[in-house]
């Protein structure tokens, strides 16, 4: 378990080295997570070989689709901040931008929450709670471990909740 956390966080260091989110060479440490993701989840849910069969190529499909909207909203933000930061800014672009923004996010959301009900669907309801709980442990853990990655605050501040400092 150490030496598959010491490969991941490997893996993420040179993704948040990066200075966007997702570029060519983050493809390949979200790949590294994402069967990081399965291998775990296989273990905690004791899931046979036919349901990893129903699973995974909607867990694939979901990254996909999480990659191609974090990149597309991300590059819309970058346009955003860009005409707002104009001199004079033209409020019809920025509410194309702003519209084009929500409707990626609808559609983003919806195909989530496809996928994730085709995913509950092949487990058994212990097997689907398990799914829940091990998702939201899942992304705490790579959240944290990003923040470690890029110097955040420790575990005693994280417990007092105080906040990051600039260092």
């Amino acid at each position: 378990m150490k030496r598959c956390l010491v490969l991941l966080f490997l893996a993420a260091s040179t993704l948040l080295a990066q200075p966007s989110g997702i570029d060519a060479g983050g493809g390949r440490v979200l790949e590294m997570i994402s069967a990081y993701r399965i291998t775990r989840m296989t273990q905690e849910l004791g899931l046979a070989d036919t349901q990893i069969a129903a699973i995974l190529p909607r867990l694939r499909e979901r990254d996909s689709i999480e990659i191609v909207y974090r990149k597309e909203q991300a590059a819309d933000y970058s346009r955003l901040e860009t005409e707002v930061s104009r001199r004079s800014p033209n409020d019809r672009k920025i509410a194309e931008i702003m519209e084009r923004m929500q409707e990626r996010e609808r559609v983003y959301t919806e195909e989530i929450e496809r996928i994730r009900s085709e995913i509950l669907q092949a487990l058994s309801v212990e097997q689907q709670a398990g799914f829940i709980v091990f998702e939201v442990k899942f992304e705490k853990e790579i959240k944290d471990l990003i923040e470690r990655v890029r110097g955040g605050y420790g575990n005693e501040e994280r417990e007092n909740n105080q906040p990051r400092r600039n260092r």
